[in-house]
């Protein structure tokens, strides 16, 4: 029996009571991988036993179709579902409950009698307008029952042409009745937070044309699909993903997905590419899910209906003006699976940086997102690009007061690459949590020397801490600086000694973690030994400061 999760049962109530009210086409907005299609079962089998009425749900891809058929076939046993879509290969048209592609369904708008309620699943493709065929789909379903219901389901809610969905002249939804974001998935553990770093490659589109509010896709292939571009960013991809399951990198065409496949093929990683014209999409996609094989590369496919759990690095390599793209983009790293602590997302494209914060995207009346000079600053204490809400910076725990002088920005290519992008930017209460458990491992890293993993297990969520105890600089200072301070003992000189040593000499009873998403480079620790002393270890301050830190 599947168990609905409270936003699911919230976005249904909610749902019914705009209905209640005398609303007519409302929104669910869903973060991708958060349960949409559960969701869609939900609102089905409860129209169905409280109204018995007819319901037509629409869609753009096969894929999409399959992955909502699997889910209501598993949440309502014995239903009976017809099927409307050319590429799947049946046309029904009488069942009370028709899942449908948009082009097969226009195409056959006489075959059809009346729905009832209609419920358009990646809601963000209606566009503005009585043109196109979602536009005289709805407009023939609304003559044939005046009181047609419309629902529609996204994860975002806005278009690049129009703006939000729910604002303006001409739209075809009146209100988004129930929000659930990335970032409140992260915060409950439903969803695997994301991570980002300055990549030291960066995809220059300065002379690159716009038009329609989007770069010129040819122009946009010239400039980015070059071999020594496509040989550094490859390398960069191998070097982080070394300790990484599932790669997916997008692309700016379907030339530059084969070229950057067959370039990764040539270092070793096993990798195939994925476009409109692939015929065997779906075999790739289970080769891929189970293993076999490591990267896909993509254009214009896998933003939508693909749900592979695994994956835990995401390359862009396709930049683009569309806030909606980029969010579906990164959006496919964001589901869980055993094992899997985050998703980093290597940004060749500069998108996080030109929209935002995936969690706190601000959308305008022409759908673009506002300039990230409004969304974003850099952090004085080293150049990661911080939410302007922020108060501390995540990567180097710098506190950043709001009377600070303006710090000038440096050109994307100049980057460090160990520079964390902020690319969750919303703020995170500060708990103190109480650890149930708390183990230490080894952790390897390419090119680099072992690290010291610590996981404290609060519940079933586990917060992981590394200890660069080996490393020079400012990373291994401030490990040494904890174990001294914490441990209380001389720091170990290598990981294995740090691991060797960890059973018996923790010290540990209590923490707190400021970014709560658990990312591999906290800001901030503060941690409490058995005598109640609390120390505050933060990595952008000296030994000397840590050490008088303790309270």
């Amino acid at each position: 029996m599947i168990t609905p999760r409270y936003y699911q049962l919230g976005a249904l109530k909610a749902i019914n009571d705009f209905f209640d009210l005398g609303g007519s086409s409302a929104i669910a907005d869903i973060a991708t991988g958060a349960g949409k299609s559960l969701l869609l079962s939900m609102i089905i089998d409860y129209c169905m036993k409280f109204y018995g009425i007819r319901i037509l749900v629409l869609t753009h891809r096969k894929e999409i179709i399959n992955q909502n058929l699997g889910e209501i076939k598993n949440f309502i046993a014995g239903v009976d579902v017809g099927v409307n879509s050319a590429s799947i290969g049946r046309r029904n048209t009488t069942e009370n409950i028709i899942f449908g592609g948009i082009a097969s369904v226009h195409r056959q708008l006489d075959k059809f009698s009346s729905f009832d309620l209609l419920i358009i699943d990646e809601c963000h493709l209606v566009p503005r307008g009585k043109k196109g065929m979602y536009a005289e789909t709805i407009e023939n379903f609304r003559k044939l029952n005046p009181l047609l219901k419309i629902i529609g389901l996204t994860a975002t809610p806005y278009r690049l042409d129009s703006g939000r969905l729910d604002k303006g002249e001409g739209r075809v939804f009146e209100k988004t009745v129930y929000s659930y974001s990335i970032s409140q998935g992260v915060q409950d553990g439903f969803l695997a937070p994301l991570i980002s770093k300055a990549t030291k490659k960066q995809l220059d589109v300065s002379n690159v044309a716009k038009r329609g509010g989007e770069f010129v896709s040819s122009d946009l292939i010239r400039a980015v699909n070059q071999n020594h571009i496509t040989e550094a960013a490859v390398k960069e991809i191998i070097e982080y993903g070394a300790d990484r399951n599932s790669w997916m990198v997008f692309c700016a065409g379907k030339d530059h997905a084969y070229d950057v496949a067959k370039t990764l093929k040539a270092h070793g990683v096993s990798a195939e590419a994925i476009t409109e014209e692939t015929k065997k999409r779906d075999d790739l996609i289970k080769r891929f899910s189970s293993g076999d094989i490591k990267a896909l590369t993509c254009v214009d496919v896998l933003t939508t209906g693909f749900n592979v759990k695994s994956v835990d690095l995401i390359a862009m390599l396709r930049p683009t003006l569309s806030t909606s793209l980029y969010v579906q983009m990164v959006g496919r790293g964001t589901r869980t699976i055993d094992g899997k602590e985050n998703c980093l997302v290597l940004d060749f494209a500069g998108n996080v940086r030109r929209h935002g914060p995936v969690d706190d995207i601000s959308i305008n009346t022409s759908g673009k997102a506002k300039e990230q000079d409004e969304k974003t600053h850099a952090c004085p204490g080293c150049s990661e690009l911080v939410a302007k809400r922020k108060k501390i910076c995540p990567s180097c725990g710098y506190v950043i007061v709001p009377e600070a002088p303006k710090i000038e920005r440096k050109p994307t290519h100049n980057l460090k690459a160990d520079v964390y992008v902020d690319i969750m930017g919303a703020p995170k209460e500060e708990k103190w949590l109480q650890p149930t458990r708390i183990s230490a491992t080894i952790h390897k890293k390419l090119n680099k020397p072992d690290s010291l993993k610590i996981t404290y297990l609060v519940g079933f969520k586990a917060y992981n801490q590394y200890l660069t105890i080996a490393h020079p600089g400012w990373a291994g200072d401030m490990s040494r600086a904890w174990w001294t301070a914490v441990m209380e003992t001389h720091p170990p000189k290598s990981a294995q000694e740090a691991l060797d040593r960890f059973a018996n000499e923790k010290n540990i009873i209590a923490f707190v973690v400021e970014n709560s998403n658990g990312f591999e480079a906290p800001c901030k620790w503060r941690i409490s030994n058995k005598r109640g002393e609390r120390h505050e270890i933060n990595k952008h301050n000296t030994k000397k400061k840590l050490l008088s830190n303790a309270a």
